[in-house]
């Protein structure tokens, strides 16, 4: 019978910084992992979306994974942001900020590479101090946002469009689901089904909106790959860890081929 094998889309607090967005370190998460018998997808931030001057160090990191001496255990990727490009007062492309991480940094790099949106002033986006949207949430420019980083690709390749959709003004159309899961099929990336509601230590589950049925029933039509993301920050998502196993038997109950989920292992 097959199960997940890696806990993916997962942060850590690196040497010393970082605290104020990610508070779980490496440890933990090493300890949370082994016992649920899971390896690791650690994707740190290229840069703190709310802290742009801190940068990923890959060295330090890779550091730090050597003195636990988790080589085997833990795959060192990175979750990059899409950006936006002004010419004029107006967006008129996007990018990534991989280039961001130092050329001599790169071979630390053998995990994942996740492409994700964040909304913040900071990144270059239009939001105003304590607003919850700014005019490049609403889905369809969202969707144009993904289609140009999926036209373009940025000189390292990206394996994952990280949480689409997330942070949304409004809720995107079964048709910009479709043209999404299209466009990533096409160019062999995945979408990310984001589980942190399924690890909540309280409350009910929140199921990500990408399962419900109407939702689900496209990706299956597209084959597009999923990758399960636990996107966690923080100490206490780490105590449902095993729920991950919970939401891949429950994707592949309601119509998803198990080759589909990436993180799955027959």
């Amino acid at each position: 019978m097959g199960r997940v094998v890696v806990v993916d889309h997962v942060h850590v607090v690196w040497n010393g910084v970082n605290r104020e967005h990610v508070s779980v370190t490496l440890e933990e998460v090493v300890a949370a992992a082994q016992l649920e018998d899971l390896l690791i997808g650690l994707t740190p931030h290229t840069r703190d979306p709310c802290h742009p001057d801190t940068v990923v160090n890959l060295e330090d990191l890779a550091a730090q994974i050597a003195a636990l001496n988790a080589e085997d255990l833990v795959s060192l990727g990175v979750e990059t942001n899409i950006l936006p490009v002004w010419i004029r007062g107006s967006i008129a492309g996007f990018r990534t900020d991989l280039e961001y991480i130092p050329q001599a940094e790169w071979k630390f790099l053998g995990g994942l590479v996740v492409a994700s949106l964040h909304f913040t002033r900071e990144l270059g986006y239009p939001k105003l101090e304590n607003s919850d949207t700014c005019a490049q949430q609403a889905p369809a420019r969202m969707l144009g946002a993904y289609l140009a980083i999926l036209a373009t690709r940025p000189p390292l390749k990206i394996d994952v469009i990280g949480h689409p959709f997330k942070h949304v003004s409004a809720p995107a159309t079964l048709a910009q689901l479709h043209t999404l899961a299209q466009a990533a099929k096409r160019k062999h990336v995945a979408l990310e089904v984001a589980i942190k509601g399924v690890l909540r230590s309280h409350g009910p589950i929140q199921w990500p909106w990408i399962v419900e049925a109407q939702c689900l029933r496209i990706l299956i039509n597209t084959g597009v790959d999923l990758y399960l993301g636990t996107d966690i920050h923080t100490p206490d998502q780490l105590e449902h860890l095993g729920n991950i196993q919970f939401v891949a038997q429950e994707l592949i109950k309601r119509g998803v081929r198990p080759e589909q989920i990436l993180n799955w292992e027959e």
